[in-house]
């Protein structure tokens, strides 16, 4: 009868102990889940454009991007407009964080 009493006590014990153990593994990983899973803050951003006519000296928008990159923008894009094949002029688009 201690016997049978004893073999019941340690198939008990044993649930108990791999339930808690269930218990702590689900807990790490819904943990690890959310942190995966958590939304990165969307960045906002201020934009600038920059028309240089293309009879202007290279030097002086050179300087304007210089500044412009010293303030912190970022340049992003440039774009050539032309009139019979001639290019007149060159837009600089810039990007910075709000």
């Amino acid at each position: 009868m201690k016997k049978a009493k004893s073999t019941r006590t340690t198939i008990l014990l044993s649930f108990v102990m791999v339930f808690v153990c269930g218990i702590v593994a689900a807990t790490v990983l819904a943990a690890g889940q959310n942190k995966d899973t958590e939304t990165v803050g969307v960045s906002q951003w201020e934009y600038c454009s920059l028309k240089v006519k293309a009879n202007r000296p290279a030097n002086e928008a050179g300087r304007q991007i210089l500044k412009l990159g010293q303030e912190g923008w970022e340049l992003v894009s440039v774009e050539n407009f032309s009139e019979s094949g001639s290019t007149t002029a060159t837009a600089y688009y810039f990007k910075r964080p709000l």
